[in-house]
């Protein structure tokens, strides 16, 4: 069994936020190939979009990375540690649109983190 440990614990949190800033920056490339398509077709749009070229870098260092991860941690406890993404998009994205969720939002994050506490609390 391959041993959660404090640092890989962190690994895996800083795991979360390349995926989590990555899901922002996909969402700036959609935003980007929507407003070039009015002026050009879709393959010139995909194609010409420095932020999905951006985000497929994220997501090819992310791959990499998590291989890693699941070399070293046991997927039970990797997987829940890393869909703290979700959250770091979250605040990302609040930051980037300027626009905030509701409390009912922020306060299923916190259920969400709530219970992955407990799952990481069994394994330290």
């Amino acid at each position: 069994m391959k041993n959660l440990t404090i640092f890989y614990f962190f690994v895996i949190i800083s795991y979360a936020a390349v995926m989590g800033f990555a899901q922002v920056i996909f969402t700036k490339a959609s935003d980007q190939i929507s407003k070039n398509l009015t002026k050009k077709n879709i393959f010139y749009s995909i194609l010409s979009s420095e932020w999905l070229l951006l985000g497929i870098a994220f997501y090819i260092f992310a791959t990499i990375y998590w291989l890693w991860i699941l070399s070293k941690v046991d997927i039970r406890y990797a997987y829940p540690i890393a869909s703290t993404s979700v959250v770091f998009a979250s605040i990302a994205y609040s930051f980037q649109s300027g626009f905030f969720p509701s409390m009912n939002y922020w306060i299923g994050l916190a259920v969400m983190l709530i219970g992955l506490t407990i799952i990481v609390n069994s394994k330290f």
